[in-house]
């Protein structure tokens, strides 16, 4: 079935086509759920929080064949309750991210900066950094434009070298701001008191600006942001 006409079908038809005919449901509800958190991202971010929740625990808690329809229904409002105040305290989260990015990093359209905000911060938490670094880095690398190529060929939001770091495309803003964190872990993990000089690519006195340059951009960011702030494992915020 072409993906278009999927997307057109109304939900009870797709459920007994997909549910009885091939037992596959979930991987289309799965191709659904993130055009759904996509658009919403985009434009209905006050309603995120619950109907993200809600369409994303019942597309994981759908049976499969069917059956064990009172233990899903059980689970998925253990999962809501278990769930819910997380996924508010990381929507107010993205959301101050998101105003410190237009106030500080000058990000003027509203869905941008929130959508840059929620790729920062799911991406720094994945590595255990704290948003606000890895979100001064991009500050000081390019401000923010995903679309920056320096003299040395450093492209994207992170700025990431090529060839130094392969990437099939370096706009792509999600694949770019996750590399940039890779690096980042990288080298935390193997020069934990110099990464931020490593990333840059220079540990002598254009490092030491660098890293300079970066804390101020932190400390401008951090004045307009009023969120949880996370430790790096070297028990600093930098």
């Amino acid at each position: 079935m072409g993906f278009e006409r999927l997307m057109g079908m109304k939900p009870k038809v797709l459920y007994r086509k997909y549910l009885f005919d091939t037992g596959n449901v979930q991987e289309w509800l799965g191709i659904w759920v993130d055009i759904f958190n996509r658009s919403i991202l985009r434009r209905w971010k006050g309603l995120c929080v619950v109907l993200a929740t809600l369409i994303n625990l019942l597309a994981y808690n759908v049976a499969a064949d069917g059956t064990n329809h009172d233990l899903h229904v059980k689970s998925l409002v253990l999962s809501i309750n278990r769930d819910m105040n997380a996924y508010v305290s990381a929507h107010k989260e993205i959301d101050q991210m998101a105003a410190a990015l237009g106030t500080t990093g000058k990000v003027k359209n509203v869905d941008e900066s929130f959508v840059l905000a929620f790729l920062i911060t799911k991406w720094s938490r994945e590595f255990g950094f704290d948003p606000l670094e890895v979100a001064a880095v991009a500050l000081t690398e390019s401000e923010f434009n995903p679309k920056a190529v320096s003299s040395k060929n450093a492209r994207g939001l992170m700025q990431i070298h090529a060839p130094t770091w392969p990437m099939d495309d370096y706009f792509n803003t999600e694949e770019n701001i996750k590399k940039g964190v890779q690096i980042l872990f990288m080298f935390r993990n193997s020069n934990p008191k110099s990464y931020l000089k490593r990333y840059y690519g220079d540990t002598g006195k254009d490092g030491t600006r660098y890293v300079q340059k970066v804390k101020g951009n932190y400390e401008r960011l951090a004045k307009s942001y009023k969120g949880p702030k996370a430790t790096n494992h070297d028990g600093n915020p930098m």
